[in-house]
């Protein structure tokens, strides 16, 4: 009796053991950077990375965000365009997760990364700092929340600080932490702590669409285009980067039309 109890008790703890040890799909999680990377490729140099055989990716840390199809491409869509790029060069992946806008443009500044793969909007003052690939998606921003004559709120280093400052001078602002995720608006906002922030279409869809107290108060006129970063040096990674995603996926060429009811 005590050996059958014994051998049950072995086979429990094997069971859950080899349960627990379960590797993690490749694909669900991204792979460790090696140290030693840093230090041999600053500058994402294209000759560097097919020698070495592996292409460094950073990515925003915006777990279970995702934005609508048809307004931009979702976290997981990038991902996989990103490694088929790799695929198609027989380069292996390693990926560098960082959590704030500014710490993804400084990861392919400083060398931590060869391409920086997520929407970044294609500025004045980030051109001076990196250089990108085609423009993957273009979108305006809108102006979300309960009420426009009220505290804003946008994350430090995005995009909508410029905007905010253009299209909204005067307005009392609460600092936001940089490493916002587009959801945690919707919270400060149902907490009363701002009334309104900017974001870009996609991203205010998919706001509006899980807190139903927020509205669509306002539509920005200008259109971004958003791209991935690259280090300026790096010329012939940006070369055969845009070659892959004009076959692949690029709006360079789209024309932005607004139609009404009546023309859809």
């Amino acid at each position: 009796m005590i050996g059958r109890l014994a051998a049950a008790c072995a086979l429990v703890f094997a069971a859950l053991f080899v349960g627990c040890t379960k590797p993690t799909p490749e694909a669900a999680k991204p792979k460790a950077l090696a140290p030693e990377l840093d230090a041999e490729r600053v500058g994402g140099d294209w000759n560097a990375i097919t020698e070495h055989g592996t292409i460094r990716f950073s990515r925003r840390r915006w777990d279970g965000f995702e934005t609508l199809r048809s307004q931009g491409l979702s976290t997981e869509e990038y991902r996989r365009l990103a490694e088929r790029f790799a695929d198609r060069h027989g380069l292996a992946v390693a990926w560098h997760v960082v959590p704030t806008m500014d710490a993804l443009l400084e990861s392919v500044e400083g060398g931590l990364a060869d391409i920086a793969v997520h929407n970044v909007t294609v500025l004045p003052g980030r051109q001076d700092r990196v250089a990108f690939s085609l423009p993957l998606t273009r979108s305006q921003e809108w102006v979300v929340g309960v009420r426009e004559d009220g505290r804003f709120g946008v994350a430090v280093g995005t995009a909508y600080v410029e905007s905010l400052a253009r299209h909204y001078p005067d307005a009392p602002t609460v600092a936001v932490p940089a490493d916002a995720e587009p959801l945690d608006f919707a919270d400060l906002i149902e907490a009363g702590e701002l009334e309104a922030t900017i974001m870009d279409e996609a991203a205010a869809r998919t706001l509006l669409r899980a807190s139903p107290d927020l509205k669509k108060l306002r539509e920005l006129p200008e259109s971004h285009e958003h791209a991935w970063a690259l280090n300026k040096e790096a010329t012939d990674l940006k070369e055969v980067l845009d070659r892959y995603l004009r076959e692949r996926h690029s709006v360079e060429d789209e024309v932005v039309e607004r139609r009404d009811w009546d023309a859809i």
